[in-house]
């Protein structure tokens, strides 16, 4: 094959993968201008919609090992609490001591290692986190999303490392 014919191949997949995300956002845009058309206030359009996304999270049977089925509320409900419960694993009420032999035969920490746990968080560490969330995640606690915080950084960069050192 021509190397040129190579180079032109990847310019236009190239340009193929910049239109397909320029109609990807025009329809995004789209779908958000249909929902504040129809979906901005207490009318049944929104209403609707939010009993349909209630309904597709809800859990309708649960399937056991044995291939039998349980459809009612309360059963689904011991179903679940058993599963995680023995994924989990319960807790021992009758342990009086520690294990010694494990203690001292077990995997330890060399000192190395501990010197790291308790050493404080580099700015660089902070803000390669930072910079690592995807920026369409949900938004913390405070209302507001990693994207918020990333194309603030030069204004906010002092006060958050502060923040997250102490």
């Amino acid at each position: 094959m021509n190397a040129d014919l190579i180079h032109k191949a990847k310019e236009k997949a190239d340009e193929i993968m910049k239109w397909q995300d320029m109609e990807e956002k025009v329809l995004q845009q789209k779908s958000k201008i249909e929902w504040i058309k129809l979906g901005d206030g207490n009318n049944h359009f929104l209403h609707a919609s939010l009993k349909a996304k209630a309904q597709s999270k809800r859990m309708m049977k649960v399937c056991l090992d044995d291939g039998t089925e349980i459809y009612d509320k309360q059963g689904i409900e011991e179903e679940v609490l058993n599963f995680y419960g023995n994924l989990m694993g319960k807790d021992d009420r009758i342990l009086n001591q520690i294990n010694l032999q494990t203690m001292r035969e077990g995997k330890c920490l060399n000192s190395d290692q501990r010197r790291d746990l308790i050493k404080q968080v580099s700015e660089k560490e902070i803000k390669d986190a930072l910079f690592e969330m995807g920026d369409n995640k949900s938004p913390g606690i405070d209302g507001y999303s990693a994207k918020f915080f990333k194309s603030c950084w030069s204004v906010i960069k002092e006060d958050l490392i502060r923040t997250i050192r102490y």
